[in-house]
């Protein structure tokens, strides 16, 4: 089952997110985060033999609730890449509850992303589990 789905449509752009552990959830929303931001990756020189070193970005957020906290994780996400000029492509996640998430973000420097985007959509985030049991969540991304 594939963990994550960008929705582009006219105006917006959304992250359709859904998996069986929270873990999972975090891991699948930060790749479909960053898939939709359509990163510019720094290339490897063959002749050179330069290889873009892979970065590590500790986070701890916090929030009221699980939807709070998957919108910090990713605007945390979103502020370091910003800040660092990097996309993040993996996680370890060290604590992750319905309120707090801790752990390292895996990143690869980008020269830049295809989409400016500005943080999620608060106002309509919900974070549900299905009949089955997966976690499940629609994220309306700011651009």
């Amino acid at each position: 089952m594939k963990k994550f789905h960008v929705i582009a449509e006219d105006d917006s752009l959304k992250v359709r997110v859904v998996a069986s552990t929270r873990a999972g959830f975090m891991t699948a929303a930060l790749e479909g985060l960053f898939t939709a931001n359509r990163p510019q990756f720094v290339e490897t020189d063959i002749e050179t033999r330069f290889v873009a070193r892979e970065t590590e970005r500790d986070f701890s957020v916090g929030a009221d609730d699980f939807p709070g906290l998957l919108a910090g994780f990713m605007e945390e996400a979103l502020k370091l890449s910003g800040k660092n000029g990097e996309a993040y492509v993996g996680l370890r996640l060290n604590l992750i509850t319905d309120t707090k998430a801790e752990g390292t973000f895996l990143g690869q420097p980008v020269t830049g992303f295809g989409h400016d985007l500005k943080g999620i959509d608060r106002r309509s985030l919900k974070v549900e589990k299905n009949q089955l049991g997966y976690w499940e969540s629609t994220v309306s991304l700011k651009k």
